[in-house]
């Protein structure tokens, strides 16, 4: 077994303690990942009993100290991949925890020559002990290559407010097989204020995004086409003239109504003048008109659940979710409840898409938002 320079073999830390003499709990399934970034987290997971543990083919075992601390978790069975974590511990907060993976994945092929140091992980914390950055740092294989990188870095920062944590961060970096080094973007992965828009101002915390070939929630979304007899015709602020007709929203499952009173939301948008526009149909109802409205030629979407940020960020319609903003954030309010606005969908622009005088262009390859609450529909147009 070959030791990584400076750090402690697994036989030295197994030698640390008489474990046995420590609060023993168990899991069903407790990995190190589901709390590196809050170890204290592990005392609400639901522990089960030494029999039920043994009669299943994959659990997790702990060790925690009279103080309460995780001094050491292992992954027992052949579901996953048998491991044991130790954790260090400086004026009580975690400041370093080691994985030794112990030789075998589930389909039987070896991943190491058997407790060598895969993983670790460092902690710092500010003057108030509130953790700012986590740094995990994942081994190459030594006995033959498991992943596509030679050593992996992923760091985490922690950005507080005086309400709390409010954003973490993250970065990953490392060197590919032949030793080049490599990085990726720094990206936000957790925002409280967006994590309060999923929870309270969109039609579905996951998005959904369009798909071209006609299948699952194909009711949700109707591109171009006349807009239902029933719906008022609004007139452009700049131009007086009627907006082109976009679609239709079907606010059904599994789409959420939240805080808005209609069932469906026309989506209107003036190509030429790029104006944003909000339509009350409370003062409309009454006010029915046929217009001269332009159309596009009218298509029906499916819809699928994505959490690929990529992918919603690009897709022609996303519904829920929250916006990828191309400029800075423009979170309407409600003019009838002073609320911020619910958001609907984000519409990607078409060059190929023409409703017989203009493209579906919204500026310079921008996209429409759509906000909607009570019974009101608010479009914002961003552009490059």
């Amino acid at each position: 077994m070959k030791k990584q320079q400076g750090k402690p073999t697994i036989e030295e830390h197994q030698n640390q303690y008489n474990w046995d003499a420590f609060d023993i709990r168990y899991y069903r399934d407790l990995d190190f990942d589901d709390i590196q970034d809050s170890i204290l987290a592990y005392t609400k997971k639901r522990t089960i009993s030494l029999e039920e543990a043994t009669s299943t083919p994959y659990f997790s075992k702990a060790y925690i100290h009279t103080d309460g601390k995780l001094l050491r978790l292992d992954q027992i069975g052949t579901r996953g991949v048998p491991s044991q974590v130790y954790i260090e511990y400086s004026s009580n907060l975690p400041v370093k925890a080691l994985e030794y993976y112990l030789g075998i994945n589930p389909h039987g092929k070896r991943i190491t020559l058997g407790g060598e140091l895969s993983r670790e992980w460092d902690y710092k914390y500010d003057e108030n002990g509130r953790l700012i950055e986590m740094t995990e740092h994942t081994y190459p294989d030594l006995a033959f290559t498991y992943r596509y990188t030679n050593h992996l870095y992923l760091h985490r920062f922690y950005e507080y407010d005086q309400d709390g944590l409010l954003r973490t961060y993250q970065l990953v970096e490392g060197l590919s097989i032949s030793g080049k080094p490599w990085q990726k973007n720094k990206v936000i992965i957790y925002d409280r204020e967006k994590a309060k828009i999923l929870s309270n101002n969109t039609v579905s915390k996951v998005a959904l995004i369009s798909k071209n070939q006609l299948g699952k929630n194909t009711n949700l979304f109707r591109f171009g086409g006349l807009p239902p007899r029933e719906v008022f015709i609004p007139v452009c602020p700049k131009c007086n003239e009627n907006p082109a007709y976009i679609g239709l929203v079907d606010l059904s499952k599994p789409l959420q109504k939240k805080r808005i009173s209609l069932n469906h939301i026309p989506i209107f948008f003036c190509l030429k003048c790029m104006e944003n526009q909000t339509i009350s149909m409370r003062q409309a109802q009454h006010q029915i008109l046929d217009g001269n409205i332009k159309v596009f030629p009218e298509t029906d979407f499916s819809f699928v659940n994505s959490s690929d940020e990529e992918t919603n960020e690009t897709a022609f319609v996303k519904l829920g979710g929250f916006p990828n903003w191309i400029q800075n954030e423009e979170y309407p309010k409600c003019n009838e409840c002073s609320n911020p606005m619910i958001f609907v969908c984000q519409i990607e622009s078409n060059e190929h898409l023409y409703n017989g005088q203009d493209a579906l262009m919204f500026g310079d390859l921008g996209k429409l938002y759509v906000f909607a609450c009570c019974n009101s529909v608010t479009t914002i147009m961003q552009c490059y």
